[in-house]
This record gives C-alpha cells, structure tokens and sequence, in this order.
C-alpha cells in the first residue's frame, strides 16, 4: 500500500509541475483551471457564457417551431380527413422490404416522386461489423467529382406534391431499417403503416407474444397534409426500446428540392422495452 501511496503521489506532483510549465499536457489530462491566470480566466467565462447563450436560442428557437408545426397539422386536420390512400401505404411497406432484402438500388426507382440529375447515384454505406466510427449505415450520394455526401437531398429533385412529401419522409427515415452495430442498434423501427404491418413486430419477451392483439385499437395509417406551403407527414413506429410511436415532420419543399425535414414530435402510444442493452 506504501508504494502505490507513493506512486500516485508522483504522479499528482507530475501533472503539477507540468501545470506550472509550458510543458504539453498528456491527452486525458486537462490543465487545471485554478492555474488559469487572471486574463485567462475572464476569456474562458465569456466563451462559456456566450455558447450557453447560443444553446439557449437554439433551444428556444427549436421549442417555438415545435409549438408552430404542432398547431399547424391540428388546424390542418381539423374535420377533415387526411388518413393517406392505399397507394402510400404499400408503397411504404415496399420501401422497407427494399431495406430487409438489401436492394438498395432500388431505391430510386420506387420513390418515383424523388430523382438525381444524370451522373449520380444514391448508394447505401453499411455499418461495419466491428466497433468504429462506421457503427450506422448511412445514405449518401456519389458520382462525377463527388466522392461520396450523406447530405442526400441537397441533390435530389422532389415533386411538390404530398406524395412527394410522403417519399422524402420514407427516405429519409429508412436508415432506421438498415444494418446497425452496437448501440446505433437502439435506433432500428419497425415502421407500421395498417394494422397488416402488426405482424412484423416480434418482441424479445414472451408475455408479449400477442402484441398484435394488444395493439388491435391502434389505427395506424399514415397522415399527410399540406398546409400553409408546408407539409406534415404523421407516421408509426415500433421500437423494443420504447414501444409503440407516432412520431410527426413537417416538410418543406422548395421549387424542386426538401428544403427542410423538421421533427416535431415523437409520442409513445403503447409503452414497451425489451429490456436488452447495449
């Protein structure tokens, strides 16, 4: 015990005197702050101060934009109904089946309100299977000079059109179907689109077994509506990590392109989880 005393002593007096010199501090270890001198001190407040200030407008910027969307689709929705056709619906059942059998090619020319220019390609990158900075798949666009841009739809064309809202919604959402690794394993969904779709949920735990009857009162189709040059798509979800979601964006397409793809809300209908962790 005397000698690990004595080590870790050492060791504090090391990362003193280097606090004191110019000597580079080692990663994992940070320059105290008491050796700040006054100047310092003053500059390191201010920054902090001015990034809480900017968290703070982004939150109440992103707050003050959830409230508008939410009121937006209730006056939109309001004695009408804009329950999505069957058209929609089974083209985002195919959508996800694309994701299962790994025909990502195909992407495109099922989304047929969505299109590239000539000379590119909308590709899929798949997680790694071990652990790194690949642990999510993700979408990205190649072609001509361009190596490779997860920014898809700054170069998609998008009909304005609801079923082109629709389309943006499924692509953007369909990385929560694709292969995953490690904790990104918490973002898979089963996206649910009829009561048909109850069947694809499989929980881990057995007394849940009769899912399908438990969520028999749950209408879940799909709502889009245009309102006030925007788009608002109401959609459902399964996670094991949470249960049972409607989840709402509000799109907005301008001339030809998704200029935004804003989430503004997400509510657990039917809590649930299968208690896994990663």
């Amino acid at each position: 015990m005397k000698r690990i005393g004595l080590f870790l002593t050492l060791i504090c007096l090391a990362i003193t005197a280097m606090a004191q010199t110019d000597i580079p501090t080692p990663r994992g270890f940070e320059r105290p702050r008491q050796m700040m001198n006054e100047e310092q001190r003053q500059k390191f407040h201010e920054q902090m101060e001015e990034r809480r200030k900017r968290d703070e407008e982004r939150r109440k910027f992103r707050m003050e934009h959830v409230e508008k969307a939410n009121k937006s689709f209730a006056e939109a929705k309001e004695g009408k109904d804009i329950k999505v056709s069957n058209d929609f619906i089974t083209l985002g059942q195919k959508v996800f089946a694309l994701t299962e059998q790994k025909e990502y090619d195909q992407f495109l020319s099922t989304l047929n309100k969505l299109s590239l220019a000539n000379g590119f390609d909308l590709r899929v990158k798949e997680c790694r299977s071990t652990p790194g900075p690949d642990d999510t798949s993700r979408l990205y666009i190649t072609g001509k000079d361009l190596e490779q841009d997860f920014n898809i739809f700054a170069y998609l064309n998008v009909e304005n059109s609801c079923m082109g809202a629709w389309q943006v919604y499924l692509l953007h959402s369909v990385w929560h179907g694709l292969p995953q690794y490690g904790h990104f394993n918490y973002a898979n969904r089963t996206f649910l689109f009829s009561k048909d779709d109850f069947k694809k949920i499989h929980p881990q735990k057995e007394e849940y077994s009769d899912i399908a009857t438990r969520l028999a009162n749950f209408d879940v189709t799909p709502e889009v509506v245009k309102y006030n040059d925007k788009y608002y798509v109401s959609c459902w979800y399964w996670s094991e990590w949470g249960g049972l979601f409607k989840e709402l964006f509000e799109i907005t397409i301008d001339g030809k392109n998704a200029t935004d793809i804003f989430p503004a809300s997400r509510k657990v209908e039917f809590p649930y989880d299968c208690g896994i962790w990663f």
